[in-house]
């Protein structure tokens, strides 16, 4: 299963950091380029049509690829921060929470927030508050932004977007707007293999490409640091999966959730 689309932007078209005269890139600012995810028929980190047109008019090489221009690295990296947790199905009777909407959980969050005073009451809120934002994938980097969360449930992976109100000068700015998807665990797990291991080779291919002939002298390159970051971030999705899951504390959890919803029910 293809999870993420992605195309790394080439070498010589990669804009430095810094300023002139004090101009580099690293293993980050290498890894530029462009993705999205592919859910079924459903395309995530892509932008409407309405929108590329808009920022065609600023930009355009904008307007030939309507998925996201950033370091690839950085959903790569929010991916693997998150998936642990993905991993571990919802607890039970948590699950009404995975049913309600982005605006609805926001909601209710803020009113139980609103409503803890007590340490026990604060602590309850603040648990269930971040197991939600732990199956968030984050893209607060992006303006506007795009909300994704993931649950699993049993054998299945569920994928949820609201981007009804991510508007880019008024029009809505990426081209899927409430939806979610549903796939086994296995093929969620291949997607995200198979997405780390194309990238980790490509990157592998361009890193020995710098290293063996950089032709940009303006542009400062630790060219032993990127060996040795390449090595490094090639071994971090196997050992994200080689080790024991955290566990959830499922009672803890669970009591929290009811403590709260005692006082603060869920919208309906």
């Amino acid at each position: 299963m293809k999870l993420v689309e992605f195309q790394l932007r080439p070498v010589d078209e990669i804009q430095p950091w810094g300023e002139e005269g004090r101009f580099s890139l690293s293993w980050f600012g290498f890894s530029d380029g462009f993705y999205g995810l592919r859910l079924g028929s459903h395309r995530l980190l892509h932008y409407s049509e309405d929108a590329l047109s808009i920022s065609a008019d600023e930009n355009e090489s904008v307007a030939s690829c309507p998925w996201v221009q950033y370091q690839v690295v950085r959903l790569w990296e929010d991916l693997l921060e998150i998936l642990p947790s993905v991993l571990e199905p919802v607890p039970s009777r948590l699950v009404p929470l995975t049913n309600l909407s982005r605006d609805e959980r926001y909601e209710w969050d803020e009113a139980a927030r609103w409503w803890a005073t007590s340490e026990k009451e604060i602590f309850a809120v603040e648990s269930v508050g971040a197991w939600l934002s732990e199956h968030v994938l984050d893209t607060g980097y992006l303006s506007p932004s795009s909300s994704i969360v993931l649950w699993s449930f049993a054998d299945s992976v569920t994928v949820k977007w609201d981007n009804s109100d991510r508007l880019l000068d008024g029009v809505p700015a990426w081209s899927e707007l409430c939806g979610s998807h549903t796939m086994s665990r296995d093929s969620f797990l291949a997607g995200v293999q198979a997405f780390n291991d194309d990238f980790m080779s490509q990157m592998a291919t361009r890193v020995e490409a710098i290293c063996a002939g950089w032709n940009r002298n303006e542009i400062s390159v630790d060219f032993d640091g990127l060996r040795s970051e390449q090595r490094d971030r090639a071994t971090w999705l196997e050992a994200i999966l080689s080790r024991p899951r955290p566990r959830i504390e499922v009672t803890e959890l669970e009591s929290a959730y009811e403590t709260i919803t005692r006082a603060v029910p869920l919208p309906r």
